[in-house]
């Protein structure tokens, strides 16, 4: 193997002294800001998102905290110790289900209908750690029906945080 692969390129986190590997092919973007950054690339078109976040508010409690709602439930589904990038991290892999709802949509034709939403179930993993005394949060989020197909992708970008020298 010649040691190029065309469909990815590792690129540098300055602020927090590691570099990923990102999927060329999946859309990528970026935002920094006083509090800290993040990194996000789509899934292909299945509305799942592979996310980098750095800065006070990336807290592996707070995340997990968070995919809960009136009409979601997230549950821990394994959690795991390991070094990372050099430093302790927790990974954490959850199912979130968010409920089937009723609807109601405005149809120019019939006027106010009524529907049933479909239950949505997603599967999170991210990895926990500090890099340069800064929380980081790597991870993805997928439907759990599409996971099997984009999961060696997606843990290959896992694998690939590295720190700097």
């Amino acid at each position: 193997m010649s040691g190029v692969e065309p469909l990815w390129e590792r690129r540098q986190v300055e602020d927090i002294g590691i570099s990923i590997e990102v999927y060329l092919p999946w859309l990528y973007g970026s935002r920094r800001g006083a509090e800290g950054g993040n990194i996000y690339q789509d899934i292909a078109d299945t509305g799942g998102l592979v996310f980098l976040q750095y800065g006070d508010g990336a807290r592996l409690e707070n995340f997990v905290a968070m995919q809960s709602d009136l009409v979601t439930t997230a549950s821990i589904i394994k959690e795991q110790l390991l070094v990372y990038c050099g430093q302790t991290a927790r990974r954490l892999t959850l199912r979130s289900v968010r409920q089937s709802l009723g609807v109601y949509r405005q149809d120019p034709v019939q006027g106010l209908t009524h529907g049933v939403s479909s239950e949505e179930r997603k599967i999170i993993s991210t990895i926990g750690f500090y890099s340069r005394g800064s929380p980081v949060l790597f991870g993805y989020q997928i439907s759990e029906e599409q996971l099997p197909s984009y999961q060696p992708v997606l843990e290959r970008i896992l694998n690939s945080a590295r720190a700097s020298t």
